[in-house]
C-alpha cells in the first residue's frame, strides 16, 4: 500500500504514471526486501530445528516463509503492474474526455 500511496503522491499531469510507480518502486524496494529478509531469518531457525518436539511447527513456518516470499512478489511485481494498467486506463480516459470537450 505505500509503494501505490508514494506513487498517488508522486503523480503529477506533466508527469507519466508508469514513471511515478517505478520511481515509487525503487524508493519502496529496500524497506520490503529489509522486512522479508528480517522475519525470513526469523523463521529459517524453527526451519532447521531438528528435535522431535519442533517438528509439528516446520510446516506451519515453511507457509508462512513462503507466503512472506508471495507477498513481497506480490508488493514489488504484481501491484504496480495492476496498478499501472488500470492507471493507463484511467489516462486513457481522462484523454478522451478532455478531447470531448
Amino acid at each position: 500500500m505505500v509503494v501505490l500511496l508514494t506513487a498517488n503522491c508522486a503523480t503529477t499531469p506533466e508527469r507519466n504514471a508508469i514513471d511515478m510507480i517505478c520511481e515509487a518502486c525503487t524508493s519502496r524496494f529496500r524497506p520490503i526486501f529489509l522486512a522479508f529478509l528480517t522475519n525470513f531469518a526469523g523463521f529459517l531457525a524453527a526451519l532447521l530445528e531438528t528435535s522431535p518436539q519442533a517438528q509439528f511447527l516446520i510446516p506451519m513456518t515453511l507457509s508462512l516463509s513462503a507466503g512472506l516470499l508471495l507477498g513481497m512478489t506480490a508488493s514489488l511485481i504484481l501491484t504496480p503492474v495492476c496498478y499501472a494498467i488500470l492507471g493507463d486506463k484511467t489516462f486513457e480516459q481522462d484523454a478522451i474526455e478532455l478531447s470531448r470537450r
